[in-house]
């Protein structure tokens, strides 16, 4: 979790090409976004497909193309919007714009499959609820705290059934998010720490 969050809706975005961006996708739709690097362990294209079929949505991928994944992504859902890699903390400018918030991780390694990601933090600060790939690190954080939905992400039809079902009860979903995020008082966490380390 980090130490400070704007924890405003909808902040000023300070690049002013970024921000005529988001001002043109969010006057006709509603934001999706998946914040990471593009890179083929991260497996996408379900991601994609859902978008295609939903296109009161717009989906916009924030992150470096490191591996050229985002043309492949392009032809199965060619209204995504690419960000590239912005600066933290200015990156939470856009992720405050955001509806629902995208988290995908395959299965291939430990580190995937028991992640605990700092995107839960950054979504939730907003009160951004998540569609998450169903893996212990986001089950047991964002699924327990129903702040989002946990589902196998190689499925396109579990990405449109729990984009739809957030959708439908938003207003829930975005009140579990804003409590999972004020359920750690990391401040108090580090005095804590500090008072054990001073013994």
């Amino acid at each position: 979790k980090p130490f400070s969050h704007p924890r405003q809706k909808n902040c000023p975005i300070s690049d002013p090409q970024i921000r005529t961006t988001i001002e043109e996708v969010g006057a006709n739709r509603t934001l999706l976004l998946y914040q990471g690097a593009l890179t083929r362990d991260r497996n996408l294209y379900p991601l994609a497909l859902a978008a295609a079929s939903l296109p009161q949505f717009a989906l916009l991928i924030m992150g470096r193309d490191t591996s050229n994944y985002l043309p492949e992504l392009k032809r199965i859902c060619p209204s995504i919007i690419h960000i590239p890699w912005v600066m933290p903390p200015k990156h939470l400018e856009i992720t405050s714009h955001a509806y629902i918030g995208l988290a995908a991780y395959d299965y291939d390694c430990l580190n995937s499959v028991f992640c605990a990601p700092n995107k839960i933090w950054e979504y939730t600060g907003f009160g951004v609820p998540m569609v998450c790939q169903d893996v212990p690190g986001l089950r047991n954080t964002i699924g327990q705290a129903e702040a989002g939905i946990c589902v196998a992400l190689e499925d396109t039809n579990n990405i449109i059934n729990a984009i739809r079902e957030i959708d439908e009860h938003y207003e829930q979903y975005q009140r579990h998010a804003l409590k999972f995020y004020d359920s750690v008082d990391i401040h108090e966490r580090f005095s804590t720490l500090i008072s054990q380390i001073d013994g």
